[in-house]
């Protein structure tokens, strides 16, 4: 998706990624409608699909950061 970018920053202890909306860091994505603060890497093994919002569309999702917000789907079983 255009405008979004992912860094891994590699430490002392495992390592974190940062992802950018819009020239914006978050760490706040949501799975299945659940928010969730993102520490290290998210795995993509059971996800069905990444959606992503960008600027005003992701207030939709109540307080977010400017960029936008990033919402994953899980396959179901």
């Amino acid at each position: 998706v255009p405008a979004v970018t992912r860094s891994s920053n590699q430490g002392n202890v495992g390592g974190s990624q940062n992802t950018s909306i819009r020239g914006f860091n978050t760490r706040t994505i949501y799975k299945d409608g659940a928010r969730f603060t993102t520490i290290g890497e998210v795995y993509l093994n059971n996800i069905a699909s990444v959606e992503v919002l960008k600027g005003p569309a992701g207030m939709l999702f109540g307080s977010t950061p400017p960029g936008g917000v990033i919402v994953y789907s899980r396959k179901k079983p």
